[in-house]
């Protein structure tokens, strides 16, 4: 028995024994005990069911599916990967054993469930009203309410949406021409040409690309054709949105489209937001009174990283008839919180409702990255081979290179040394505030894990000291003192966004300072949404961190000329989008630190959540 269990908690051998050991999380099995509480003989069938649902909602997934004895996500695989006991405390063949044992149970606990926690749900009968218990089953799908609630909220608002045609229709035979133009000018590829066209006509289009494909180059030009071919009545009516999941995404968007609405007068003070902003939205509840939205064109970039909750929100909110473009990448990490909704769309292209809406940019507009495209498709295929052949065979012409170290016990102090060198630069005081942001962002060190010694907290910790110690060795007294930083929290009023980076200087530095004893004098620069630099005095900036080492996913929409990625042992959890996302946050060249069993692990395994959404929009459920 579990400690701190009472004699009134029922008890259940198997999975009390695979909890002590590390495969199932006490907090998964509380909430069977609670879901179950009151019912005079709960079976342990029906609690290895809660538990493994539990844990996969934990994942990100929205729902588990169950056809007789196959179950999906396969639990064995789940628990394994998700196992948080040291690995050797039980023996391999008798924990394969219970695991099958438990695995059998969730599949008779899918006919054994209390009809007071689960709701059977039809094809039909899809309003949230009708669920009054804490998880419901619809088919095959197994879900909580929340995730049931939220994945229904989203469908029926996007089939809603894209029962409209555009409102506001342009000139399409002069769109038409504009297009052609471009293209025999060679400022347009024919795929971006038929994203343009596409979206001319219908309220949703989808563009979904990899690094260096002109992603929002396309919506761009998209921006201005659309805009050429209104009447000026037309214009005076006609809003348009910018907005991405976060800060840094949201002020990447505008400086890329800020050359597009050049000599557009209405178009130049675009200000791009974050999705919450855009939407009004406060805090994590589920969305009840959406405001509507007055745009006629909102473009939101970085869309894989929208989860089920925001991304019902935003067909909510969208005015009938407006047009919604959604820029993104498919094979990159899906959002922090629940579903991969940007990857369920795009799955869903061959599908008659979204014909012409999912659209493919699938040529890379830079040379430069020719080594690294290769390496982030052999990781998309899962082939491991391929990649593990292709760091064998790197090297600097390629971009691709295998970082080895002289002495793997002390191989993070080690690694640091080496990145730190990449960060140093003589005369850093003599360049200008641009040339100083260009340096800090040639070069980034990437980790997966915020703890241990492979991540960003201690990696910063041991540049920060290779800092101190060069600052001491030159000079006594005070010094300059220059460092990358990312800001933890948002500041609107200073337009400062959680995840931006930037440079703090300090120019009269005592290296036994402590590292955020910020001083009067002390400023930071960030890189504005002009293209320009802004200055902001230390002393008002929002909670920041030092960024010689970033998180894979707090790296998201950045890209570095040089990039040492680490994926110390354990990283292979993560799967292969996080690895592609590391990748390709690289412009020039990619060094790796990892030995061949992680990396061939990280890109056998994939992430990829589960969801009702690709059938219910195949079969036209709400």
């Amino acid at each position: 028995m579990l400690k701190g269990q009472d004699q009134m908690t029922p008890k259940w051998p198997l999975l009390e024994t695979l909890t002590v050991n590390g495969y199932l999380s006490s907090i998964d099995l509380s909430l069977a005990q609670e879901l179950l509480k009151g019912d005079p003989a709960p079976l342990e069938s029906a609690a290895a069911l809660i538990c493994y649902l539990s844990l996969t909602a934990r994942c990100g997934h929205l729902c588990i599916v169950i056809e007789g004895k196959q179950i999906i996500p396969d639990p064995i695989a789940t628990w394994n990967e998700n196992r948080y006991a040291e690995k050797g405390e039980m023996q391999e063949a008798v924990a394969k054993d219970l695991l099958q044992q438990a695995l059998n149970l969730i599949s008779v606990g899918s006919h054994e469930l209390p009809h007071k926690i689960i709701t059977e749900i039809t094809q039909y009968e899809t309003q949230s009203s009708l669920v009054q218990t804490p998880m419901c089953r619809m088919g095959n799908r197994f879900y909580f309410h929340r995730h049931w609630y939220y994945e229904t909220f989203l469908l029926e608002h996007y089939h809603k949406f894209i029962s409209h045609s555009p409102r506001i229709t342009p000139d399409i035979h002069l769109v038409g021409t504009k297009v052609k133009k471009l293209k025999e000018q060679n400022r347009l590829l024919p795929e971006q040409a038929q994203a343009i066209l596409n979206a001319c006509i219908n309220t949703l289009t989808i563009i979904c690309g990899g690094p260096g494909t002109g992603k929002t180059y396309t919506a761009g030009i998209l921006i201005s054709t659309l805009w050429d071919a209104l009447t000026d009545l037309q214009k005076e009516k006609f809003e348009i949105a910018l907005a991405a999941p976060t800060g840094k995404a949201a002020s990447n968007l505008q400086k890329s489209l800020l050359n597009a609405t050049k000599g557009i007068d209405k178009l130049s003070s675009l200000q791009a937001k974050t999705l919450h902003a855009l939407l009004s939205i406060r805090g994590s509840g589920a969305p009840q009174e959406i405001e509507p939205l007055a745009y006629d064109l909102v473009i939101v970039d970085e869309s894989s990283m929208i989860d089920v909750r925001l991304m019902g929100a935003l067909f909510a909110a969208m005015k009938p008839g407006a047009r919604l473009i959604l820029l993104g990448d498919g094979h990159q990490l899906p959002a922090v919180e629940s579903g991969s909704l940007f990857a369920d769309f795009v799955q869903n292209e061959k599908n008659p409702s979204v014909k012409g809406r999912v659209n493919y940019l699938n040529t890379c507009l830079r040379v430069e990255l020719q080594g690294i495209l290769d390496l982030a498709d052999a990781i998309n295929r899962g082939n491991s081979e391929g990649t593990l052949r292709l760091f064998e065979n790197g090297s600097q012409e390629s971009g691709i290179q295998r970082l080895i170290v002289k002495n793997e016990k002390n191989a993070a102090k080690e690694i640091c040394s080496l990145a730190f060198q990449s960060y140093k630069m003589h005369n850093l005081s003599s360049l200008d505030p641009k040339d100083l942001l260009a340096h800090f962002n040639r070069f980034r060190l990437l980790s997966p894990l915020r703890k241990g010694p492979f991540g960003v907290e201690e990696i910063n910790r041991l540049v920060g000291q290779e800092l101190k110690k060069s600052l001491s060795e030159k000079a006594f007294g005070e010094v300059l003192f220059i460092a990358p930083i990312m800001l933890l929290k948002n500041d609107y009023r200073l337009e400062l966004f959680n995840g931006e980076t930037g440079v703090l200087i300090r120019p009269s530095y005592r290296p036994n300072q402590g590292d955020f004893e910020i001083g009067t004098g002390d400023y930071a620069l960030f890189a504005s949404k002009d293209g320009e630099v802004k200055r902001v005095p230390a002393l008002l900036l929002p909670p920041f961190e030092y960024a010689y080492c970033l998180s894979v996913h707090k790296s998201q929409g950045s890209e570095f000329d040089h990039l040492l990625l680490l994926l110390p042992p354990g990283a292979e959890c993560f799967g292969r989008e996080l690895l592609y996302t590391a990748v390709t946050r690289a412009r020039r060249q990619l060094s790796l630190w990892s030995d061949d069993a992680t990396l061939s692990a990280i890109v056998q395994r994939t992430n990829c959540r589960l969801s009702g959404i690709s059938q219910r929009i195949a079969t036209g459920q709400q």
